[in-house]
């Protein structure tokens, strides 16, 4: 809070205070006004959003980051759909996040793949970024009136049938995440018909 009443983000360093033999003897926090970095922050989070898919007449698309800036999100363009989860949180993950976002684009725009072929592809593109990170995905490609799905490495999801009311735990079949050097080989696909909303 400033002098003003006025409260304002900041960002706190400590460092310690030592005595002649080296011996921590107290400390010093600093203070500094963030009010730029977190500016930066929401406009890299707007960013970010706008990136994000449309709903369309096949799918729903409801989105909600857990932090302001992060790696997870919703790729979209028929027939594909993926959940893509990137490892850690911050700027640094929506950097990923975007390089895999145009990462996927191109693996789709050039191959004419099977979705059994879609975790061994990322897995050979993803280890050219030089990343530390991996990411899980769940992928989706819509087949008539059903839709294949793979997973990689992501937790089993609920599904809610909207002609029921019910929901279940749908049990996908799992290759390991991506950048975890195990998606050499294909992936058989679940098939599942695609009456319900997925929820995730």
């Amino acid at each position: 809070m400033t002098k003003w009443c006025k409260k304002i983000p900041v960002s706190v360093a400590g460092f310690p205070l030592k005595d002649e033999n080296e011996n921590i003897t107290g400390a010093i926090e600093m203070f500094e006004d963030a009010s730029e970095s977190g500016r930066e922050l929401v406009k890299a989070y707007n960013i970010q959003k706008s990136l994000s898919p449309k709903s369309d007449d096949r799918v729903y698309i409801l989105y909600s980051p857990s932090n302001v800036l992060g790696g997870d999100f919703v790729y979209y363009k028929y027939p594909w759909i993926m959940l893509i989860g990137v490892s850690g949180q911050g700027v640094a993950s929506a950097l990923l996040s975007t390089s895999i976002m145009i990462m996927i684009d191109k693996i789709l725009e050039e191959n004419d793949l099977a979705i059994s072929q879609i975790p061994g592809f990322l897995e050979k593109e993803f280890s050219k970024l030089h990343s530390e990170g991996y990411f899980t995905a769940i992928i989706g490609k819509f087949t008539g009136n059903g839709m294949g799905i793979i997973s990689c490495g992501h937790p089993d999801f609920p599904v809610y049938d909207e002609s029921t009311g019910e929901v279940e735990i749908l049990k996908v079949n799992n290759a390991f995440p991506i950048e975890m050097g195990f998606s050499k080989a294909e992936a058989l696909p679940l098939h599942v018909e695609t009456s319900g909303r997925w929820c995730d």
